[in-house]
């Protein structure tokens, strides 16, 4: 097996600016500015269309912040709003920044979570299939310690190997929380 992976994803810091609503108030700035500044920084804005005589079709005009300025959170504490009375502010005097970690990806299986392992096989055998059949065999000789839960007993973990052919030969690896076993199924039917 080569190239072999998992949908696990690492920690990703996420940012949340948090608008100090009584300074804002002062500077006759409102949370909608602030955040409306910050989304066309980030995001761009579609300010206009471009008439071309000799096009067919009209060009878009887009805003936004050259990747240099928008690229850290310092950079965007830096970005000027303006107040009521013309004054401008930067963003960093307005709000409170929180960093926190992003949510992560949960993967589904029969309304059930799952971690999916990946990988390709290499060397002389060149079908999925053999490596596929050699792998279970090894899977069903691994001993799994299993937990209880506190309502009958039940094993917490299990361990379930499933072919699956769909763009080509894999293999999903379930964590179930359910007892086993199931059947191994591929296009409806069994192995």
């Amino acid at each position: 097996m080569v190239d072999v992976d998992w949908y696990v994803e690492d920690d990703q810091p996420k940012y949340r600016f948090i608008v100090d609503k009584e300074k804002a108030s002062l500077n006759g700035v409102s949370a909608e500015q602030v955040a409306a500044t910050l989304r066309m920084a980030l995001d761009g804005m579609s300010v206009g269309l471009l008439h071309q005589p000799t096009e067919k079709e009209d060009v878009v005009i887009f805003l936004r912040l050259p990747p240099d300025e928008r690229s850290s959170v310092e950079d965007l504490k830096q970005i000027k709003v303006v107040g009521q009375r013309g004054n401008l502010l930067a963003l960093g005097e307005l709000v409170q920044m929180e960093k926190m970690i992003a949510d992560k990806s949960i993967y589904h299986k029969n309304l059930m979570p799952v971690v999916y392992v990946t990988g390709d096989v290499a060397g002389q055998e060149e079908s999925p299939l053999y490596a596929i059949m050699k792998m279970d065999r090894v899977l069903d000789q691994l001993k799994l310690l299993k937990a209880t839960d506190s309502k009958g007993g039940y094993p917490s973990t299990v361990f379930h190997s499933e072919v699956c052919h769909e763009v080509g030969w894999g293999m999903a690896y379930l964590l179930r929380g359910l007892p086993g076993p199931w059947p191994c199924l591929c296009r409806g039917a069994h192995f």
